[in-house]
């Protein structure tokens, strides 16, 4: 979502602190072919049929420990493996 990208970057530009700012990083990128394994923090905006892909994905790339943040719809996960 182009729009939801721009508005965050501008808002983190505006009011963030310069430690905030060193901290994050807003990306507009293919979730699916972008490797997850660096990402402390993960805020996830997208429709209840993509979460189940997404959920896989979190469980495979991601360490221990990663914060996912998932807006209005809840991301299903093996949790015999969390």
């Amino acid at each position: 979502n182009w729009t939801l990208w721009a508005f965050s970057s501008l808002r983190r530009q505006l009011f963030w602190s310069q430690e905030e700012k060193r901290r994050s990083e807003f990306l507009r990128q293919d979730f699916h072919s972008y490797n997850l394994q660096e990402a402390d923090t993960i805020m996830i905006f997208a429709i209840p049929r993509t979460m189940p892909v997404l959920g896989k994905k979190i469980q495979t790339e991601c360490w221990p420990g990663t914060d996912v943040l998932a807006y209005r719809f809840a991301i299903p996960l093996d949790v015999a493996n969390v």
